[in-house]
């Protein structure tokens, strides 16, 4: 049979106090890096039917905040889905208003905006 040899009080104080000493982070499991893409990658984000990719750092764009300090959604949405996108969006979503503006900014913003960067 194998003896099982008990560490001593002084180990356990010692393994204790190098747990409390680590952060809640370093406590945790490790997750993978590529959980979140980089800020040049496209994000496809889908809205009312229509597909629009989207850099995954474009929230943080100095053009596409300048436009959403100044309320210009419309201008800030052109920034981020491309001129070509934003038209066919309008053409495939004709009564699309501004609370529309709104929710796809939020949609973006969550897919590949402020919470990825």
């Amino acid at each position: 049979m194998t003896e099982i040899v008990e560490p001593s009080r002084e180990e356990l104080e010692a393994e204790l106090a190098a747990l409390r000493a680590q952060s809640t982070r370093d406590r945790s499991p490790v997750k993978p890096a590529d959980h979140k893409p980089g800020k040049s990658d496209l994000v496809k984000v889908e809205y009312k039917g229509v597909e629009f990719e989207v850099k995954a750092g474009g929230m943080s764009s100095l053009r596409v905040l300048d436009a959403l300090e100044r309320n210009q959604f419309t201008t800030a949405l052109r920034y981020l889905v491309g001129d070509q996108s934003f038209d066919r969006f309008l053409v495939d979503v004709p009564d699309a208003d501004a609370e529309d503006a709104g929710k796809l900014l939020e949609l973006i913003a969550e897919k590949a905006g402020a919470k990825n960067s």
